[in-house]
């Protein structure tokens, strides 16, 4: 049993003793019910009185308070509190207690408002320490008594979040839908798979062709042949299971086949690297056009890579002023195999990029797409057509795009109703990995805890 003294006894004190019995509970939308009254925010429970053991306070507290029956009691945690309350200095010995609200019987104290609390909210309102304790108790060793796993999940992620755990972190599904493989791995990761040390990120590109040459420079030269690039896709495979991605989207170049013999070959390497590496979670290979490399080898290459009906999405990369009439028709071909249609569009472009784009190549999901923070017209569009916003915040940042990541206009997109998710794009080249874009956005507080596990969630719970 976890046990915590708070305060210290003063022995010239007159302390008032009242040992105290208390609820934690949760709903199916992770939220904590507690009591709000004149003096404070506090967790549902009270006194013990003489002769009564914890549980049967427990059981008489939550009756009088709120009114409710509750279910089977599991102890999660018990401190001992010095502390002033009402000009009263208090002695208590304290009892957590799980157990789950059943039915509403009779009407609760008339001074007690019950209110319903994320995890961040309840740490951050309640009105005394040793009760914040009993909930940080219950929320890190949540796994022990619910059965709910997607609760558990975000219990889990929330509390890491607040801890700025990426240990924590890493044990808590996530996708990343937006990864370009060959520059999957982190750089210290990179380096331990090919003691080749690339250079760490500390400035800002100022447009993707000083990124090219970053990456020529660091990347590219070394391992531009068949062996670079598994290499490369294996350390991008590793870094995901490391990280806790259970559902990854990988983005492969339509030239990347010029290291294999065929298309089958190509599809069968990258699929033994999956086995081996990512046998558990749901990987979504995805193909990638280039604006800029359009030619009829390329167009014939692409058919034979489309053609083994391994590629579950479609990308497109490039200039993003670049004509892209010419790879219309290849997107024809890949909706009418239902692939998932995504297109780089609105982190260098404008807003009427980012809705032409989806109109003409039948988007369902953009990767960037911030810039549609500039039209009111286009926000409402993407909101009310669904179409999904795979955002890298890193990358937006290193590529100049935003001028910090306090400044990153995700939430306001979040928060009108868009769907967004949260991806890394290129861990090596920004010198990032999933975990660390969410606690990069909660340090900057662009989104508090419960908001960035909705996103999470969503990007879970992906379709077309």
């Amino acid at each position: 049993m976890l046990f915590k003294t708070f305060g210290v006894k003063n022995e010239e004190v007159n302390y008032r003793i009242r040992d105290g019995a208390y609820l934690i509970t949760i709903n199916d939308d992770c939220l904590f019910p507690v009591i709000k009254n004149s003096d404070g925010y506090y967790l549902i429970g009270g006194g013990i009185e003489d002769k009564e053991e914890p549980v049967e306070a427990l059981i008489r507290e939550v009756k009088e308070e709120i009114g409710y029956h509750i279910g089977s009691i599991q102890p999660i945690c018990e401190n001992l509190s010095y502390y002033e309350l009402r000009n009263q200095d208090w002695c208590s010995r304290n009892y957590f207690f799980y157990s789950d609200l059943l039915d509403e019987f009779t009407t609760s104290e008339d001074e007690n408002v019950l209110i319903w609390l994320t995890l961040e909210e309840g740490l951050h309102l309640l009105t005394l320490e040793h009760q914040k304790w009993g909930l940080q108790c219950f929320a890190r060793n949540i796994y022990k008594f619910i059965n709910n796993q997607k609760v558990i999940d975000s219990i889990l992620f929330m509390w890491g979040i607040l801890q700025n755990s990426e240990d924590i972190l890493r044990q808590v599904p996530k996708s990343d839908l937006h990864n370009h493989a060959v520059f999957g791995a982190s750089p210290e990761l990179f380096c331990k798979l090919t003691h080749h040390q690339v250079e760490i990120l500390d400035y800002q590109f100022d447009n993707l062709k000083e990124m090219s040459l970053w990456c020529d420079k660091n990347v590219s030269r070394a391992f531009d042949s068949k062996e670079g690039f598994l290499k490369r896709t294996e350390g991008a495979f590793i870094q995901a299971k490391e990280d806790g991605i259970k559902k990854l989207c990988f983005n492969f170049g339509v030239c990347a086949i010029k290291y294999f013999e065929s298309a089958r070959e190509m599809v069968s390497n990258i699929q033994k690297l999956k086995d081996r590496y990512f046998s558990d979670g749901e990987f979504m290979p995805e193909l990638c056009l280039d604006r800029n490399k359009y030619s009829e080898q390329y167009v014939e290459q692409y058919k034979e890579l489309l053609a083994c009906d391994y590629f579950v999405s479609l990308d497109m990369v490039g200039d993003e002023k670049a004509s892209y009439e010419n790879l219309i028709p290849l997107y024809r071909m890949a909706e009418k195999k239902g692939m998932i249609l995504k297109a780089h569009l609105g982190e260098f472009g404008n807003a009427e990029d980012v809705i032409t784009g989806i109109k003409k190549l039948h988007l369902t999901q953009v990767q960037h797409g911030i810039a549609i923070i500039e039209s009111r017209e286009a926000m409402d569009f993407i909101r009310d057509h669904q179409i999904q916003l795979n955002i890298t915040v890193s990358s937006n940042y290193g590529l100049s795009r935003v001028s910090a990541i306090k400044t990153h206009p995700i939430k306001e997109l979040f928060e009108y109703g868009i769907k967004v998710t949260i991806n890394t794009d290129d861990n090596l080249i920004f010198n990032t990995d999933i975990n660390k874009e969410y606690l990069k956005l909660y340090k900057d507080k662009v989104l508090n805890a419960s908001e960035l596990d909705r996103i999470r969630v969503i990007g879970l719970t992906s379709k077309k």
